[in-house]
């Protein structure tokens, strides 16, 4: 899908940049290809220090945008703004957990379940909408990348689990990237589990780095097959899990 040795310019969408998997994605895509473009959003471009030291060595080719997927209008302003270019590449990373880690279908409540559901489902569904009503994507060529997660497996589900809002948002993700599959004509969809990765929300006990991950990420996009894997749900390494 993304050849390292086109010419042609990339124009890729991320979300979710200031950290963790979405900063390692984006300086591992600015790194694989020159002609590849980045537009890098995040909630507060101020505070987001490693993306901005990115862009002081990338200033031409990555360029960060203001966007927090919970506000609608930071979406349709961002649209706005690039309504005259097409995207190859989308990849909805940000995310959420509940602040309560320890959350339960028993201890949960209405407000931490629609705010990581605003963050983890909602909020892809509304970027894509809008950028796809608005003719931002190249209908010969694109496609959608949403940064699932393993927790969000109906299948793999057969012990009690914490995290009921995260878990029940992925997997409505999945569902979203299977319909985007089918539904949207000229564009293409996978969900990915990027694996248990030390991040924020990962923590220092996950065993696997950013760059691990994110390089089997970025694998799977360079390698992308349509008739392979158009509306699947893969991991990071390539291994195809059940919903």
């Amino acid at each position: 899908m993304l050849s390292s040795t086109a010419t042609t310019t990339k124009n890729i969408l991320i979300t979710g940049c200031s950290k963790g998997i979405g900063l390692k994605l984006v300086e591992l895509l600015l790194k694989d290809n020159p002609s590849n473009q980045i537009y890098a959003t995040c909630r507060n471009p101020p505070n987001a220090k490693q993306l901005t030291l990115l862009s002081e060595e990338f200033h031409n080719r990555l360029i960060i945008e203001p966007l927090d997927v919970t506000k609608e209008e930071t979406i349709t302003n961002f649209v706005q703004k690039y309504a005259n270019l097409k995207f190859q590449l989308v990849i909805n990373n940000a995310g959420q957990y509940s602040p309560n880690r320890q959350e339960t279908i028993l201890n949960t409540n209405s407000k931490d379940l629609m705010d990581t559901y605003r963050t983890n489902c909602i909020g892809p569904i509304l970027m894509i909408q809008n950028l796809y009503n608005n003719n931002l994507f190249d209908l010969n060529n694109s496609l959608v990348v949403n940064i699932s997660s393993g927790m969000g497996s109906i299948s793999r589900t057969n012990r009690p689990r914490r995290k009921v809002s995260y878990c029940c948002s992925k997997a409505a993700l999945n569902m979203f990237t299977k319909m985007i599959s089918i539904e949207l004509e000229g564009i293409h969809a996978f969900a990915v589990h990027p694996g248990w990765v030390a991040t924020d929300m990962g923590t220092d006990a996950a065993p696997l780095t950013t760059d691990e991950s994110c390089s089997g990420i970025l694998n799977l996009i360079k390698n992308f097959n349509p008739k392979e894997h158009n509306g699947k749900f893969l991991q990071y390494d390539g291994k195809e899990l059940e919903w």
